[in-house]
């Protein structure tokens, strides 16, 4: 609510130095005069649409039904200049009933009509309310791509109040989009060029965006001076409306402040907007005065302004301004203890809230996906200032740069809001969409080994050092989409001294470079791809196949989570005889790495037990130890790599007893009797790792143990334990034992379930952090 109280400020600080301003109430009462006692058409429907733009935010209402009136009446005698401003009356008719698709149609057709007019002034009109009604719906790069235009169409006919115009309005768009510097540098521009040509309100609402600017930031004490500034001019002026809105700015920060100014200011400002008949300016002046009111505990007086809130947002019928109503209502009856009434009004107001929530999630959306498409707009009116320096264009490529990593910062903090919200409905909506904002930010960053690649100096060998390395930075954040929009800045930042035509032909043959580099690229990645999907095979071909597990194993399952495609956990189990063994492995990394690894431990478990005969699980990872050490040893990279290992080797002794075996490289095994109780024992591994750095004078323990038929068993790799929620909570491994205890009477297979179930709700929609196996076999 605080970003759309200070949009509408700004929206109305902007509108207040157009061309088309409010009339006065004798030039009210002499365009009624004219309507009805002039007998040519033309001149009714333009005074018409004359009156119903000048009433828009007196007299909403009336607005809307004298614009329909133009309409019919232009279009009946055709006559276009009226039909155009019939348009732009509607249009804003509709803005301020909150009708924002309307309001665009209405806009865009009067600028159509304007345009076969050649009426430039007024298609400069246009562009800047329709920037308001894109502002209105979060569509931030049409907002700016109309007041680049606008500014555009000022400059070429030399209009440069309406260049003044349009440079607070693009300030203003940045502040929205929190790019305090940018604003600032269009803001300080529209102070010089006001000042120049004394164009005080101009300066005024200039001003005015600065204090807006100073207040987000807490700089209290500077954005008084800049509305104060803002104010003294608009003083000499006697412009109600402009004065209406400054005043109730200077009253919110003296009310931030604690300083009784605060009431002073507001009550100076209900005036003045009663005065102009402005109704947008009077509802929050009077939303101001209902909070100072709360806070001074006088919440008689602030149940009178919240009312009066609540009435004029539903004359004006506006959804947003209506829940801002029910809000200070609820707000006022619960400092008063009207427990009733406080419960009846936020009713209202969550009902109200919720149904404008998939509206302003859209707003969210489309400020977050606008960062991109936004750094074109800028370089592209960059690109017409041909008097750019190069400094200055490496400031705007330092400000690129920081407006790149927002996706993060903003995934990240739609994630905390998700964590946060106790609505389910609500949070869904946020992790999801912080999820898609969180992909993206992590598909910059997996493009940037891919950068690496491109060569961009081989272009432009002679830039200075500095430069190039600030492009490399922004190279990586952009991704391959931006590449050719940093290439032409290059070029221009370069090459300033050559001609047009030889700039063209070095930006053609740098497309072409890019274009052999992305083939390259893709070439590359499919070629990874397939390397990957052959991995995968090789991999579950050494895996042992079900129909070997259920000749060797009486009853089992088998949870197997690759994290990456091919996993570096894996399960070896064979068969001598009347001795069985069992491996579980937790390799070093997981993906292509961990595969690799695993692939190693497959085959020297086959060379020790199959060839070698080794039966003993304390002997078996001594020589897992001794071989992998020998492997990886002549490889520096891979020194430190092993793994964790868990080793039972079973034997029968008679048809109702098994022997155990057991030796752990870290790795715990755990078991039931079936005899005895029905809790879950853990044997713990040796505090010992195959391969890596280790202290090879601790020994693996064996441990032996004689359970009965229809014990269960179970090990497993670390993964399933040490997977996370979005709390950042670990699953662990006491959560797993217990859901084993419940259903261990029942088949392996809905143990399987159970353990997939539990997996399910506590990982959520967190992605999976780490290869996970677990094996359960009864005996």
């Amino acid at each position: 609510m605080l970003l759309r109280t200070f949009f509408i400020c700004f929206c109305l600080s902007a509108a207040l130095s157009l061309p088309l301003q409010a009339q006065s109430t004798a030039a009210l009462d002499s365009m009624r005069k004219i309507c009805q006692t002039s007998k040519n058409d033309s001149v009714k429907a333009l005074t018409l649409g004359r009156m119903a733009f000048a009433w828009r935010n007196s007299n909403p209402d009336s607005a809307l039904l004298t614009a329909q009136k133009a309409l019919e009446l232009a279009g009946r005698i055709k006559h276009q200049q009226s039909l155009a401003l019939a348009y732009l009356a509607m249009g804003a008719s509709q803005f301020v009933h909150a009708q924002f698709e309307e309001s665009r149609e209405s806009y865009l057709t009067a600028l159509r009509l304007f345009r076969v007019l050649s009426d430039t002034v007024s298609q400069v009109v246009v562009y800047n309310n329709l920037a308001g009604s894109y502002n209105m719906t979060g569509k931030y790069v049409d907002a700016l791509d109309c007041y680049q235009t606008s500014y555009k169409l000022s400059e070429a006919t030399q209009n440069r109040d309406g260049m003044g115009t349009a440079m607070v309005n693009i300030g203003g768009l940045y502040r929205i989009l929190g790019k305090m510097d940018l604003a600032e540098e269009y803001l300080q521009k529209a102070i010089k060029l006001s000042r120049e040509d004394n164009k005080p309100m101009t300066l005024a609402n200039a001003y005015n965006t600065l204090g807006i600017i100073e207040s987000e930031r807490k700089n209290l004490d500077k954005a008084l001076e800049y509305y104060k500034e803002a104010l003294a001019i608009a003083e000499k002026t006697n412009y109600k409306r402009a004065l209406a809105l400054f005043n109730t700015n200077l009253a919110k920060i003296y009310h931030l402040k604690n300083d009784t100014l605060a009431f002073f200011y507001y009550e100076r400002a209900l005036r003045l907007s009663e005065q102009s008949k402005d109704l947008r300016s009077k509802l929050y002046t009077l939303s101001g005065l209902a909070r100072l009111s709360n806070d001074q505990k006088n919440h008689d007086k602030a149940e009178v302004y919240a009312q009066q809130v609540l009435t004029l947002a539903q004359n004006m019928k506006s959804p947003d301004e209506e829940k801002l109503g029910y809000e200070l209502l609820y707000e006022c009856y619960k400092a008063k203890g009207d427990w009733n009434k406080a419960l009846f009004f936020h009713e209202r107001y969550t009902s109200l809230k919720d149904s404008l929530f998939n509206t302003e999630n859209s707003k969210s959306i489309a400020n977050l996906e606008a960062t991109l498409a936004l750094e074109k707009k800028q370089k592209e009116l960059d690109l017409m200032a041909k008097d750019k320096t190069l400094n200055e264009i490496q400031l705007e490529i330092q400000a690129k740069q920081l407006a790149i990593t927002q996706k993060q910062a903003e995934a990240d903090k739609l994630f905390a809001l998700a964590q946060h919200e106790s609505d389910k409905r609500k949070s869904d909506s946020l992790l999801n969409l912080a999820q898609k904002k969180q992909l993206e930010a992590d598909f910059l960053r997996s493009e940037e080994a891919k950068l690496k690649a491109i060569n961009l100096a081989k272009t432009i060998e002679n830039q200075q050092h500095k430069e190039e390395q600030q492009l490399q930075r922004i190279i990586m954040y952009l991704g391959l989409f931006g590449l050719l929009s940093i290439a032409l800045f290059a070029f221009y930042a370069y090459r300033n001294n050559l001609t047009q035509k030889s700039l063209n032909k070095a930006l053609v043959t740098q497309q072409a470079f890019i274009t052999e580099q992305n083939k390259n690229l893709e070439h590359q990645n499919f070629e990874i791809k397939q390397g990957i999907k052959a991995a995968t095979i090789i991999q579950n071909a050494l895996l042992p196949f079900e129909s070997r597990l259920q000749k060797i194993l009486k009853d089992h399952f088998v949870l197997f989570l690759p994290h990456s495609i091919v996993s570096g956990d894996f399960y070896w189990i064979e068969k001598v005889e009347n001795t069985t063994f069992v491996v579980v492995a937790d390799c070093t990394g997981h993906g292509v790495q961990g595969a690799f690894m695993s692939l190693i431990g497959i085959n020297i478990l086959e060379r020790i037990v199959l060839q070698q005969s080794t039966h003993e699980p304390d002997v078996i990872l001594e020589k897992m130890n001794s071989i992998l050490q020998q492997v990886l040893h002549s490889d520096e990279a891979f020194r430190n790599n092993g793994m964790d290992v868990a080793v039972a080797v079973l034997s029968e002794l008679n048809e109702n007893t098994v022997s155990l075996s057991y030796s752990g490289a870290h790795r715990p095994i755990y078991l039931t009797d079936s005899s005895q109780t029905t809790a879950i024992q853990k044997i713990s591994g040796t505090r010992r790792a195959i391969g890596g750095k280790q202290n090879i004078e601790k020994k693996f323990e064996k441990h032996f143990i004689q359970l009965s038929t229809n014990s269960l068993i179970y090990m497993a790799s670390d993964g399933l334990a040490d997977q996370n929620n979005h709390e950042g909570k670990k699953l662990g491994e006491q959560a797993i034992l217990k859901t084993l205890e419940k259903c261990q009477e029942k088949p392996l297979a809905a143990q399987h379930e159970a353990l997939k179930g539990l997996l399910a709700r506590h990982q959520g929609n967190m992605p999976q952090r780490d290869d996970i196996l677990f094996l359960g076999i009864k005996i």
